[in-house]
């Protein structure tokens, strides 16, 4: 359910208690309350303005002229209409958010207002302004995502470790905890990580792991691979391997007895958890024993 059909359903109060709870964790939810309790504070307090107005001329000078206020009321309209336009311009401006999520073991497309495409890996994140979309083409993304962006201005993917700027390409985005990449598939893109600022062509992958970065060719494609629900890693830590495969399959993987830090590189396929597990764990002589949603692996030796 995208961010309005919560929002709506939320406003008519016709939200199921499973789909409240859910929406409640959100922090679209939290920001709602928020703006609850600042619009609230628009309201004025009680004032008898007659008995105020009474009590004032008491104590004037008996010469003073009193000059009436009546004047001041079309203002007193005016400042509040001009107020509701602000209100209403904020409301709209915050439930113009689009916001869309995955779960884990899902992927999800999107089609932005400029018809720029966007596929969502597992529990990953985007949001943007719809309202403000044609004069500022700017997202916000948690997770990984493919992007196929329509030509026209600037184009900017926002994440908490670096932003990604372009006009028209293909390119794929990953930011989890410290592990930030970009691969380009076709044109050209910009890449800013803390100082650093990268030009990156088709076949080329910018990634940083822990601060320490890597710009390297890789092998030509259309697109990453996990579209095609295949995930594959090129001399990438070991943890973030058994990390994608948690996602892509909902599943809790225990290596306490692994050393995680090894590099791996492979693929396994989305489709089949005990042939995914053969591919990650057999090239390193590591056995896996499955527990439910629970997987342990170890060392053979």
């Amino acid at each position: 359910m995208t961010t309005k059909e919560y929002i709506n359903k939320w406003l008519a109060g016709t939200l199921s208690e499973s789909e409240q709870q859910a929406f409640e964790k959100t922090q679209d939810f939290q920001e709602l309350r928020k703006l609850d309790q600042h619009i609230k504070q628009f309201r004025a307090p009680a004032y008898e303005s007659e008995m105020q107005y009474a009590n004032l001329i008491k104590k004037l000078p008996q010469k003073t002229k009193v000059v009436s206020v009546k004047w001041m009321q079309p203002l007193l309209k005016v400042a509040a209409a001009v107020l509701m336009v602000i209100i209403s311009y904020v409301l709209y401006d915050t439930f113009s958010i689009d916001r869309f999520q995955t779960e884990t073991a899902a992927q999800s497309e999107i089609f932005l207002p400029d018809s720029s495409r966007v596929i969502l890996n597992a529990q990953s994140d985007i949001n943007y302004s719809a309202f403000n979309w044609q004069k500022n083409r700017s997202l916000q993304l948690q997770g990984e995502a493919f992007f196929e962006v329509a030509k026209g201005s600037n184009f900017d993917v926002k994440t908490k470790l670096g932003t990604v700027t372009v006009v028209g390409t293909k390119f794929n985005v990953i930011s989890r905890r410290d592990y930030f990449e970009v691969v380009c598939f076709e044109g050209k893109v910009q890449v800013k990580f803390g100082d650093r600022s990268e030009s990156i062509t088709s076949g080329i992958m910018f990634r940083a792991i822990n601060n320490e970065i890597v710009v390297r060719n890789i092998r030509q494609a259309d697109g990453p691979s996990w579209i095609l629900n295949e995930s594959s890693f090129s001399s990438m830590p070991y943890a973030y391997v058994i990390d994608e495969l948690s996602r892509q399959y909902d599943v809790t993987i225990k290596a306490d007895s692994v050393n995680t830090n090894t590099l791996f590189t492979g693929s396994f396929v989305h489709d089949d958890l005990e042939l995914a597990l053969k591919a990650i764990t057999r090239p390193l002589n590591l056995e896996f024993d499955v527990r439910g949603k629970e997987i342990i692996l170890t060392s053979e030796n």
